[in-house]
C-alpha cells in the first residue's frame, strides 16, 4: 500500500521521478516501510517494489516520520538522489533511461535542521 507519493518532473518533461513510501505488509502492520524512487516516462505505469525495473533507490524506511529521501532534477539527464545515511539503501542504480544518478548519503540532523527551518 502506498502511504505517501510526490513526483517530480525532468526539466524537459520527458522523465519523472516518484518518491514514495510503501508499506509492503498492505497496511496489516506485519511489513515494513519502504522508501523507493522510481524513474519513467510519464504516462506509462509502474509497479511498486524493488522488483519494478524503474526503481531506481529502494531502502527500508528506519527513520522518524517525514524523513526520506529527497530527488533533485540539475538538468533534463542528472538527477541526484539524496536520503538519510542512517539506513543504507539496498538498490541505487547509477542510470535510468538515459537519465544519470547520483546519491548523497545526508546525516539525519541535516533533515530535522532543513525541517525546522522550514517551519513558520
Amino acid at each position: 500500500m502506498v502511504l505517501e507519493s510526490r513526483r517530480f518532473a525532468s526539466p524537459d518533461l520527458k522523465h519523472e521521478a516518484t518518491v514514495e513510501a510503501v508499506d509492503n505488509a498492505l497496511g496489516f502492520g506485519l511489513g515494513a516501510i519502504y522508501d523507493e524512487v522510481h524513474v519513467w516516462v510519464p504516462g506509462a505505469t509502474f509497479q511498486h517494489g524493488d522488483s519494478d525495473s524503474t526503481a531506481v533507490f529502494y531502502a527500508e524506511s528506519a527513520y522518524p516520520e517525514g524523513v526520506g529521501p529527497t530527488v533533485r532534477w540539475l538538468n533534463p539527464h542528472r538527477l541526484v538522489i539524496q536520503y538519510p545515511e542512517k539506513n543504507p539503501p539496498g538498490r541505487m542504480k547509477s542510470e535510468m533511461l538515459g537519465i544519470s544518478i547520483t546519491y548523497e548519503a545526508v546525516p539525519l540532523e541535516a533533515y530535522a535542521a532543513a525541517q525546522s527551518a522550514s517551519e513558520p
